[in-house]
């Protein structure tokens, strides 16, 4: 159940409900037919998701639930096992439902947008998928960084000693290069 949370992002209530004739293997989705905002939707699967569901016991009825309920109980026996589980692991501070927010993040440290975020997620509105998507800070930095290749070289080492040791920055007068020649008439070396 944990790792079909982290490669899907379904809410622990949805993991619970999922029953066998939820499954389009073909489609590559599981098919909710009420979610937490009352409305139905799909979760898509990706070849992690798809081993997990293949390595469970298949149940021959159809509206059996992939996860039975008998050996879980209720949504909260799920949290209360995980937490006992992280515990042991030694894992402070982490919830069942922080791996919706763990999926969100991976998604977006991916490329994808956060419309598809929400659409996966089940969110109507992309702010509350802003909120499930944290980008860790080598993430962060590693995008910042790629701005490096917008700039030509020149523009790039003149940077290189920008930081005077008071903290102040000096930018040095370069001619402005940048890779659109058309930037060049909104934009002169002195306005940057």
């Amino acid at each position: 159940m944990v790792l079909l949370a982290l490669a899907t992002g379904m809410r622990r209530g949805e993991l619970l409900g999922v029953r066998w004739l939820d499954l389009d293997r073909v489609g590559s989705r599981i098919l909710l037919p009420q979610t937490k905002n009352g409305e139905g939707g799909a979760v898509w699967l990706n070849a992690s998701a798809c081993r997990v569901i293949d390595s469970l016991p298949r149940s021959t009825v159809a509206r059996d639930r992939v996860f039975r309920v008998a050996d879980y109980s209720s949504e909260e026996n799920v949290s209360l096992c995980f937490l006992r589980a992280c515990r042991k692991a030694g894992i402070q501070d982490f919830t069942f439902h922080d791996l919706r927010h763990t999926c969100g993040s991976w998604m977006g440290m991916q490329g994808a947008g956060l419309h598809t975020i929400a659409a996966q997620l089940g969110h109507r509105d992309v702010r509350m998928a802003a909120r499930y998507t944290h980008l860790s800070p080598t993430y962060s930095l590693d995008a910042v960084r790629g701005l490096d290749r917008v700039f030509t070289p020149e523009l790039a080492e003149g940077f290189g000693n920008a930081l005077v040791p008071n903290g102040n920055v000096n930018v040095p007068k370069l001619p402005l290069t940048l890779p659109n020649p058309a930037f060049a008439e909104v934009i002169d070396s002195e306005a940057v």
